[in-house]
């Protein structure tokens, strides 16, 4: 070999050397960018939340989430991370409505809020330590209220649920108030929202399921018992807690753990006809299949146990106080009053009244809860004569007037009492009919087909006296922006005489009053809203018909 061919392959030695150098080079930088761009990724996933509804990923606002800073989120006291109301309600669509202001408000707090899933209306007050479920029976009743208006049997009564029922939930710290949005706490929107929440702090993710998300997945455990079709809402909250109300072939209801299901095993046995889940008092109103009679059991929902607070042997039970205290019960067609204090039960007013409670409750403006009266006082009627009790079962006056309630509202709004009149105890207003008149003849007189006039008298709650004159009308009206009752008199020469009630009787003696000319006034306004009211429904009526 020569000089020349030595030098040409020493030179393709080193180009390959080069070539070989680069391409390692090349190769180490390749991985040195890749193994760079793992790391970002990696990075940069654990720093991105991810936000489930039902196992779905969703888009989300980044206000949903309330953040101590760009990367971590602000929790509360017990570790809860906090969640906007009306970010969330945005994102569940059509299942929830948002609401400026709590329940009944005006919408001018922006503060307070409320929420609506299906018939139930969550408040959330910031800086609250409770929250406030109302459902709305209304339409519910409104079907019972014909029923059983067609029923002919007037001395009976069935029970209904108020037109609006409160359950009250502690939640410390759970609502708070900050860049112009209310957040709650995971636990605050379970309860709310009726879901269950989930939060994997390693991988960034927040899951939520709904109710329906949780049917579906009881389903898919327990199998075709599950009832997820024509179940009442109430007792779909189940689901949340992780049980399923299931029904047997047979037709029968009980209800199984579909977290830690074990076929056969059930939270409560399948014997019932009907079962209502109360989630504020952690209670089930059950009806038995073999008697259909109704009974309450208490069910501790973090272990599943389930044991006895009321036997059932009453052919209705419904829960009168918020506090799940006291409930009507109804044995052998006759109504009386239970009481639960301590996991004990007690009868406090014997099953011997034609009915408790007042169906048309709702005419009265003092009255929220078809039981109560200014939420103190029963209406209880035995032998056609109504009278009160007290919280406690005790007869505060005994049933021996034909009607409660003055529901003319001629003058102003119908009234059934005149709150804190004396020494903050209630008036209560009472009807007397005339002598021998039947009180079941639909308030005409046979004879002449003529309007049964009333008598109407204001009874202290308390002392059981009258209070004032005897009256035409007892109604209530507003002056000056404030509630007033007025007492309306008819004179012998048949002119009206308007006398109002706390200035003429309240106690202690209200120093500023208003006078009879005020009272007058507010009625003809009254009265001339009404005559409005009409003439524009008949228009309204015949614009329809045309």
């Amino acid at each position: 070999m020569n000089l020349i061919d030595e030098n040409i392959e020493k030179e393709s030695e080193e180009k390959q050397k080069k070539v070989t150098k680069i391409i390692v080079i090349s190769i180490a930088i390749l991985l040195a960018i890749v193994m760079i761009i793992l790391i970002y990724s990696a990075i940069k996933k654990k720093n991105t939340l991810t936000f489930l509804v039902n196992g779905q990923k969703t888009n989300f606002n980044a206000s949903l989430f309330l953040m101590a800073d760009k990367k971590n989120f602000k929790k509360s006291e017990n570790g809860e991370i906090y969640i906007s109301i009306r970010e969330l309600s945005n994102i569940l669509g059509d299942d929830v409505g948002y609401f400026n202001d709590e329940y009944k408000g005006k919408g001018e707090d922006v503060t307070k809020c409320h929420i609506k899933t299906n018939n139930e209306y969550t408040s959330y007050i910031t800086g609250s330590s409770t929250i406030y479920k109302v459902r709305d029976n209304k339409a519910i009743n409104d079907e019972l209220r014909k029923k059983n208006n067609n029923n002919n049997n007037k001395n009976q009564e069935e029970i209904m649920v108020s037109d609006t029922e409160y359950e009250y939930f502690s939640i410390d710290n759970g609502v708070i108030y900050e860049n112009n949005e209310i957040y709650a706490t995971e636990s605050a929107i379970e309860l709310g929202f009726n879901v269950r929440i989930s939060y994997n702090e390693k991988n960034k993710t927040v899951s939520i399921m709904t109710l329906d998300g949780l049917t579906q997945r009881a389903t898919d455990i327990i199998g075709a018992s599950v009832v997820s079709n024509d179940i009442a809402y109430y007792n779909k909250k189940l689901f949340k807690y992780g049980y399923a109300l299931v029904k047997s072939a047979s037709g029968e209801y009980g209800i199984q753990d579909f977290e830690s299901y074990q076929e056969g095993n059930y939270v409560l046995s399948c014997k019932y006809s009907d079962i209502k889940f109360i989630e504020g008092l952690s209670c089930l109103i059950v009806t038995t299949s073999e008697k259909n009679e109704k009974g309450i059991l208490k069910i501790d929902l973090n272990t599943a146990s389930v044991s006895t607070l009321v036997d059932p042997v009453y052919q209705d039970i419904n829960q009168i106080a918020d506090d799940g205290s006291l409930y009507a019960i109804k044995q052998s067609d006759k109504y009386g009053l239970l009481k639960i204090e301590n996991d004990k039960a007690d009868t406090v007013l014997k099953c011997e009244y034609q009915t408790i409670g007042i169906s048309e409750y709702s005419d009265y403006e003092e009255m929220e809860n078809r039981y109560l009266i200014d939420g103190k006082y029963i209406p209880i009627k035995r032998d056609n004569k109504w009278g009160i009790a007290t919280l406690d079962g005790k007869l505060s006056i005994n049933p021996q007037y034909d009607k409660i309630g003055c529901s003319i509202g001629e003058g102003g709004r119908p009234a059934i009492c005149v709150p804190n009149l004396t020494n903050g105890v209630a008036g209560i207003i009472f009807g007397t009919l005339p002598v021998n008149t039947d009180p079941n003849a639909n308030n005409t007189n046979n004879a002449n087909n003529e309007e049964v006039k009333y008598t109407y008298s204001i009874i202290d709650a308390q002392t059981k006296q009258k209070i004032g004159l005897d009256a035409t009308e007892i109604y209530s009206t507003y002056i000056n922006n404030e509630r007033e009752y007025i007492i309306k008199i008819i004179a012998s020469d048949g002119t009206p005489h308007r006398i109002n009630v706390y200035d003429a009787y309240s106690k202690p003696p209200r120093t500023k009053k208003t006078n009879a000319t005020t009272a007058l006034e507010a009625e003809k306004n009254n009265n001339s809203n009404s005559a409005s009211n009409n003439t524009n429904t008949t228009t309204n009526n015949n614009t329809t018909s045309n």
